[in-house]
């Protein structure tokens, strides 16, 4: 009877390590590695292949950083070849080998990772920074990695109009917050949160805009699109430009083709009234502690 419970007490203990992961299956917290590359109007692409040893296997417990930038209004794809890495965990996740790759740097905004051998997808990121991940930790099980090419683009006209707004919305609320300390701390909070509160209102005009259309809610011209700023010396500019970048997004980009008459908070008369009474509110109520009138 010892006999069969020592043994039921063995097997037992394999089974539980064979489920549970092992101290030396983490991966290393650690940068190993940095590798820069900077693609450019005359170079906009460039590779870059995972270093093997002698034998043609990657290291173990790496965690290398590929940081890729490319010029401002310009976005990057990821094409992987020759991809093999250790394949998935039992419950088919990427906890050993693994690319990660992110839109935009290291542990921001994870577009997907890969793992394992076969064919990947290209992945395109939404501006003109990208990074890619390699961490490794057995030093037990090793392949031989993967090469990537890094192609970068210039962005359409609408995805570089609206990818404007978005990036100095942020730097605007930060702006904002700023120009309320001297308020409490809740009160700080919802006057920079109101911008993307405004921001939410019209977040439509990304999904209803096209670049080949029939009936424009306004001009339809790109060149009609003002980029908005943000300048710590004139706040109060810098909020009114916000609302006319968003005014001249709509005149140049949104398509009213599948638009229904009947939707009458979308008829571009509508739309822009709203928008100018907006920086109106803006102007003399909102913002007026930051001399705004």
């Amino acid at each position: 009877m010892k006999l069969q419970l020592a043994l039921f007490g063995l097997s037992a203990s394999r089974s539980t390590d064979l489920w549970s992961p092992e101290e030396d299956r983490l991966w290393t917290p650690d940068v190993t590695e940095i590798i820069g590359i900077d693609l450019t109007e005359g170079a906009p692409s460039q590779s870059w292949t995972v270093p093997v040893d002698d034998i043609g296997r990657y290291a173990h417990d790496q965690y290398i950083r590929v940081n890729v930038n490319a010029p401002e209004l310009w976005k990057i794809t990821a094409s992987f070849e020759n991809f093999h890495l250790e394949g998935k965990d039992w419950s088919g996740e990427c906890t050993n080998d693994a690319a990660i790759i992110y839109d935009g740097p290291d542990g921001n905004e994870k577009i997907t990772e890969y793992c394992g051998s076969g064919s990947k997808a290209p992945v395109t990121g939404t501006n003109n920074v990208m990074t890619l991940v390699l961490k490794t930790n057995e030093p037990t099980i090793s392949f031989t990695g993967f090469t990537v090419t890094f192609t970068a683009e210039p962005m359409p006209d609408i995805e570089a109009a609206w990818f404007q707004i978005v990036d100095e919305m942020g730097k605007l609320q930060s702006m904002i917050f700023d120009a309320h300390a001297h308020k409490k701390d809740h009160i700080q909070m919802k006057k920079a949160r109101h911008i993307q509160l405004i921001f939410q209102r019209y977040a439509w005009f990304r999904d209803e805009s096209l670049e080949l259309c029939e009936t424009y809610a306004g001009s339809g011209d790109p060149n009609a699109f003002v980029a908005p700023y943000v300048d710590t010396n004139d706040k109060c500019g810098s909020v009114a430009s916000f609302v006319h970048a968003l005014r001249t997004f709509h005149d140049a980009f949104v398509c009213r083709d599948n638009t229904p008459f009947s939707m009458a908070d979308k008829r571009p008369i509508r739309v822009q009234n709203r928008l100018d009474r907006q920086e109106n509110f803006f102007r003399k109520r909102k913002f007026v502690n930051m001399g705004c009138n």
